[in-house]
């Protein structure tokens, strides 16, 4: 991994490259488990709330700038009971 007779830059460089490629997979696992769990929570919602809601709901969350607005129009237009046994 780090070879003494060769340049320190170069070194350095290899180091920098293995801890990119190392980041790199982190980050792509990460952003699968990410889809899994945000696909889980898409199925709990449409198995919780009505149909006609679910899609309502989830396209607040692509808009951040109409996303308290959306969610306030939303919870006074529908009012739901949810009862868990």
């Amino acid at each position: 991994m780090f070879d003494r007779s060769s340049n320190p830059i170069d070194n350095m460089l290899k180091l920098l490259s293995e801890y990119t490629l190392h980041m790199e997979e982190l980050v792509k696992q990460r952003e699968v488990e990410l889809h899994n769990e945000k696909m889980q929570v898409e199925d709990m919602l449409y198995t919780i709330l009505p149909r006609f809601t679910t899609p309502h709901l989830l396209s607040i969350e692509l808009d951040r700038k109409r996303k308290f607005h959306l969610a306030a129009e939303t919870e006074s237009r529908l009012k739901v009971t949810n009862t868990f046994s």
